[in-house]
């Protein structure tokens, strides 16, 4: 009969046993009394180890409110953005709407195009006559709504183009052998206008399809060309003006000039993005007592440094004189470098 273990040595193990784990070998010695003390603190497990999963809870709290943190800056900036542009956008309104006492700005801040049909929204304003240009008004909230929907619309667009601008910095440089050209000859008889007071009316029936016609790298729609990769580039125009003393008046000595207009839009452009490139104008009759001639051909021509989103298109000052002769009339453009 082996001897019962010491009151010391029991005190000892139990002191172990509250402060480390003992693994089930061991439990078991010494619930039979066969268990020394060496034995006990060669079974403990380390403090350290039973401090792992608070270690791990530990960093994941701590990514935790990292995340949080970094959600909130962002949100933080993006509300400062966002303030800061409409408070831009509230400051220019404020500035047009003195002289009327309503939201007002200039037509062609807000305008998304050369054309009317660009920005159909623009007819729901109301409009006022000034000698700086056109000025859109908002009376309403249903106005006031769309004013700010399509300068808002605007200023987005300008963001794009200019990021569009910024990353061709970026391409190579090299020279490209592709060919970048287009040549566009008129389709027809021009449509009828329904405002015949502007003086100024775009040619809206080019043709890409004629034999002759032909268009490489360069977007187009009937009304415009639009250039992709900004560029040094040689623009040309042609417009065939027939029956034009038909409508010279009696009066002596009247003149009767006729205009003819290549323009680019673009919306990084000041003054709403419309620019005029090229300006033919000609005055052939002054009266029915002399001898007229009732056919005039304009043509100009240059070499521009162009940028992607360019749109060009042609105006002339009155749309019923153009002839529908397709090879007189025509619209081109071809990247030199």
């Amino acid at each position: 009969m082996e001897p019962c273990p010491s009151i010391q040595s029991m005190q000892s193990i139990q002191s172990t046993a509250s402060s480390s784990v003992l693994v089930p070998d061991v439990m078991h010695q010494h619930k039979n009394g066969n268990v020394s003390q060496r034995d006990v603190e060669g079974a403990r497990v380390p403090d350290n180890a039973m401090s792992t999963p608070r270690r791990v809870l530990l960093l994941a709290s701590s990514a935790v409110v990292f995340l949080l943190v970094l959600l909130t800056s962002l949100v933080v900036i993006l509300f400062m953005q966002v303030t800061n542009l409409r408070n831009t956008l509230n400051s220019e309104i404020y500035a047009h709407s003195k002289d009327f006492g309503e939201v007002c700005l200039p037509c062609g801040e807000l305008q998304m195009g050369p054309f009317e049909e660009d920005t159909p929204d623009l007819v729901l304003l109301e409009k006022v006559r000034s000698d700086e240009g056109d000025i859109c008004c908002a009376k309403s909230p249903n106005q006031t709504k769309i004013l700010f929907e399509l300068l808002y619309q605007k200023k987005k667009m300008q963001e794009y183009r200019h990021d569009m601008l910024k990353s061709e910095h970026h391409v190579d440089s090299a020279p490209k052998i592709n060919t970048v050209s287009a040549h566009l000859l008129v389709s027809g008889v021009q449509p009828p206008v329904a405002d015949k007071s502007s003086g100024r009316y775009p040619i809206k029936n080019w043709s890409k399809d004629h034999v002759i016609a032909n268009i490489t790298g360069i977007s187009f729609q009937p009304d415009r060309l639009r250039i992709n990769t900004s560029g040094l580039y040689f623009i040309y125009s042609q417009v065939y003006f027939d029956r034009m003393c038909d409508q010279v008046t009696q009066e002596a000595n009247k003149p009767y000039p006729i205009y003819h207009y290549v323009y680019r839009f673009n919306v990084i452009y000041p003054n709403g993005g419309e620019q005029l490139l090229m300006k033919s104008v000609r005055t052939p009759c002054w009266t029915q007592q002399k001898a007229l001639h009732g056919d005039y051909t304009s043509y100009t021509a240059a070499a521009i440094r162009m940028a992607a989103g360019d749109e060009i298109y042609v105006m002339v000052s009155n749309i019923s004189m153009v002839s529908p002769v397709p090879e007189a009339s025509f619209l081109g453009v071809f990247k030199i470098s």
